[in-house]
């Protein structure tokens, strides 16, 4: 069997680890994006346009609420997707487990390329980036 890598991420923070034959996971990378915490607010300068309903009667806001907040996450994926395609390239693991929030996951996948997705063995679709290594273990089956 390989080096597995099992990544354990959200919009914030990606946790690296390495599984080893005894199963257990050894973490030696984090990589995170202190900017998806701030509030949207703090991202932009500008509030929403308004607009007048169709009477003229009342005001609403336009815009997408967290639009910064998924481009900064969307950073984070490519930031992510970099670090993994570099590793792939020196040869640094064999096989990937993707352990990622779900709406994380997505933008995570839409970066990486296509030789790197190739050795993703293993999705997990769960916000888990707050266990603890031996906890995670639980959710990773014996094979990878």
């Amino acid at each position: 069997m390989g080096n597995t890598w099992v990544v354990v991420a959200d919009g914030t923070r990606a946790r690296l680890f390495n599984r080893h034959r005894n199963k257990k996971l050894e973490e030696f990378d984090v990589l995170l994006s202190p900017e998806h915490r701030l509030h949207e607010g703090d991202l932009v300068t500008d509030r929403d346009g308004r607009s007048l309903d169709a009477g003229g009667a009342g005001r609403h806001g336009v815009g997408n609420r967290n639009a910064a907040k998924d481009h900064e996450m969307s950073i984070f994926a490519k930031r992510l997707a970099g670090r993994l395609e570099e590793a792939r390239n020196a040869g640094e693991f064999e096989r990937l487990v993707l352990v990622a929030a779900p709406r994380f996951l997505g933008q995570l996948r839409a970066q990486m390329s296509g030789p790197t997705t190739d050795l993703v063995a293993l999705t997990i679709d769960k916000e888990l980036t707050t266990l603890a290594a031996d906890k995670l273990e639980k959710h990773i089956p014996e094979f990878f």
